[in-house]
């Protein structure tokens, strides 16, 4: 059923013999580097960063000061109406231009469940990202 003549054997040898040298160059071209490349985190990343940092300082006005742009400070009620909500945010949901940013944020309460989604918008000030607006609804 699976005998193969000595001419179809010939074949595939040399078939293989022939594609065998460009698939060992291809593989050390695109496999092999002198040093591993190191990762730089990006615009979006840093902005993930800033929002997760939140929830750590809800009561803290000197921090929130730092992630919060100038005047833009979230007020008491905000910071109320924020307690017990988590801020998701996919890298693939921000949208970054220039200076500014938007970012879609899904809410969700402390048993994962889903809360809300809302975009809030981020400026760069110098070489860090603030929180620009943060509407919880």
């Amino acid at each position: 059923m699976f005998k193969r003549t000595r001419n179809q054997l010939a074949g595939v040898i040399s078939r293989w013999t022939r594609l065998a040298p460009i698939a060992i160059a291809v593989s050390l071209a695109v496999g092999c580097k002198s040093e591993p490349s190191e990762w730089v985190p990006g615009d979006a990343d840093n902005i993930k960063h800033v929002i997760a940092e939140i929830s750590d300082a809800r009561h803290d006005p000197e921090k929130l000061a730092v992630i919060f742009a100038a005047g833009k400070v979230p007020n008491d009620k905000w910071i109320k109406d924020s307690q017990g909500l988590s801020f998701v945010v996919d890298l693939k949901r921000i949208s970054v231009s220039g200076d500014a940013a938007t970012v879609k944020i899904s809410l969700e309460d402390h048993f994962g469940d889903p809360k809300g989604e809302v975009t809030w918008t981020c400026k760069k000030n110098g070489e860090k990202w603030q929180v620009e607006d943060a509407p919880l609804k």
